[in-house]
């Protein structure tokens, strides 16, 4: 298999100046992405850094980031991006107590991000004025060249994952799981040299995956957004005539009920990837119809670099012709990918639509282990399918449906959030006695935060409170968006509370 380094490289060759980078900051070729990406990787080993050392980044979407994955991938480096909505706390915790990374880069929208855990980096390197570091241009070695034969089985970059002991872990990813995925990718949204793809999702979102290298094959356009707003995105997909883009529904629905929505021609986009969540059916329709037939919801998880499942043109349109469970189903595996649903004795459920199981996946896109020695390395993996605690059925036909979750894992607006994670700050209030935290269906966010509280006896408070002591440590799409005080939580014979009974008691 290629490395991506020479695909890089086999690109600034033949499409040497083919735009390849398109953002505020201004055009990159494919031959000067190249260049700054060895520059970058020549600097950092110069430095002292070796091949395995973990770099991180924290950022806004800037070109800067795809030139470190690039850097990584021709170098041995490897990358490890956080969100800019991380609290400096989380940071502190996933960097400087487990991925220990001896470089860490910043750059605008990080300004909220900086801790103690920058301390920890032997090297702090700032991409904007204002940040603290050496400047990202005294770092680049004009004429440093990225290696074309890498390992594509090592390290290449670090994704970072949430879980069930509610901290996160970070999903090792190769090379070949990326270009595993890149090409399932590929093959089910087809593209051209000449096509646009829009980043407006967050980089730090399973790096080097389709969601940023979609493009690499066909040395087509990447178009950066620094971050996701309705507007701001239409005036570019018009201005740069994007074909492709990734959306969480949340984003869908923001873009559709923007007030100027009918002011911009959008009709260049062929390939609208919906993830992160479920598409609810009046959603879809309503998109069909300003947009036309351009949607694809896809299925996957940072553990499948991304990939997993589609659900396919001929299987969607005409909308208003499709049952809703249909239109609610994850689809059929992607090219290239494995998918089973298994009961607990690991036996394949019947395709009846009824018999629940949990999902397993296989393929070159599926990483191996979370970095460290961490207990999940033997609990999520059974040979080499992943074991991705979602429960499904399957239908005669062969298309899986999502019935619950295993993990307790809430996607709000298209971001994993660890109930576990919320639960353990909430239980630092002086007044919470104790604490579920589920997620409930919603219009904007797909699923809210929801607390479920329990005060200790004689204690009140007020549910503002609660979120404000959360503020304090998690990054605000983590806080709450609804407190309910109730009497008792509800519990199994076990003493385990009963999760499934809060969703359905305050569904709706």
């Amino acid at each position: 298999m290629s490395s991506i380094a020479r695909i890089l490289l086999n690109n600034a060759r033949h499409h040497a100046n083919g735009t390849a980078v398109e953002s505020q900051r201004g055009t990159l070729t494919w031959s000067q992405l190249a260049a700054r990406a060895g520059a970058l990787a020549t600097g950092l080993l110069e430095r002292g850094i070796h091949p395995g050392d973990r770099v991180a980044i924290v950022a806004a979407n800037c070109p800067e980031i795809l030139e470190l994955v690039y850097a990584c991938a021709g170098s041995g480096l490897i990358a490890a991006p956080a969100g800019i909505r991380s609290h400096p706390e989380e940071l502190r915790r996933y960097f400087s107590q487990y991925i220990k990374p001896r470089v860490a880069i910043i750059g605008a929208g990080a300004e909220s991000c900086l801790g103690s855990w920058l301390d920890d980096c032997e090297l702090v390197v700032s991409i904007d004025p204002g940040l603290p570091g050496v400047p990202y241009a005294d770092v680049l070695v004009e004429g440093g060249r990225l290696s074309e034969d890498m390992d594509v089985d090592a390290p290449f970059t670090i994704g970072q994952t949430s879980g069930t002991t509610g901290l996160p872990k970070g999903a090792v990813i190769t090379q070949r799981n990326a270009l595993s995925s890149i090409m399932s990718f590929v093959a089910e949204n087809p593209s051209q040299t000449t096509d646009a793809h829009l980043i407006q999702f967050p980089m730090s979102a399973v790096p080097g995956s389709p969601g940023q290298l979609f493009p690499l094959p066909k040395a087509a356009r990447t178009v950066l957004l620094p971050r996701y707003e309705p507007k701001l995105c239409m005036e570019t997909i018009e201005r740069y005539r994007v074909t492709h883009t990734v959306v969480a529904p949340t984003m869908l629905h923001d873009l559709l009920h923007h007030p100027d929505v009918d002011r911009y021609d959008l009709s260049s986009l062929r390939g609208v990837i919906v993830g992160a969540a479920p598409v609810p059916k009046k959603l879809l329709q309503e998109a069909v119809d300003r947009l036309g037939e351009v949607f694809v919801p896809m299925y996957g998880m940072t553990e499948s670099t991304g990939t997993a499942c589609v659900l396919r043109r001929p299987d969607m349109y005409p909308v208003a012709a499709q049952p809703e469970r249909r239109l609610r189903s994850l689809g059929k595996p992607t090219a290239g990918i494995e998918v089973r649903v298994v009961d607990d004795e690991g036996a394949d459920v019947p395709w009846d639509g009824a018999s629940m199981g949990e999902i397993l996946v296989r393929g070159d896109n599926v990483v191996r282990r979370y970095w460290g020695d961490l207990p999940e390395n033997k609990d999520t993996w059974t040979g080499e399918w992943l074991r991705t605690g979602d429960v499904a059925t399957v239908d005669a036909d062969g298309y899986l449906y999502m019935a619950d979750r295993k993990k307790d894992i809430i996607i709000s607006g298209g971001t994993n959030v660890s109930s576990v994670e919320v639960e353990e700050v909430l239980r630092t209030h002086p007044a919470v006695d104790q604490v579920a935290v589920i997620g409930l269906t919603d219009e904007r966010w797909g699923e809210a935060v929801t607390a479920v509280v329990v005060l200790k006896e004689a204690v009140s408070v007020e549910a503002k409170d609660l979120q404000d002591h959360c503020r304090q440590q998690l990054s605000g799409v983590k806080v709450p968006k609804r407190v309910i005080f109730i009497g008792a939580l509800p519990l199994s014979d076990a003493g385990k509370i009963l999760k499934r009974e809060l969703r359905r008691q305050y569904a709706g």
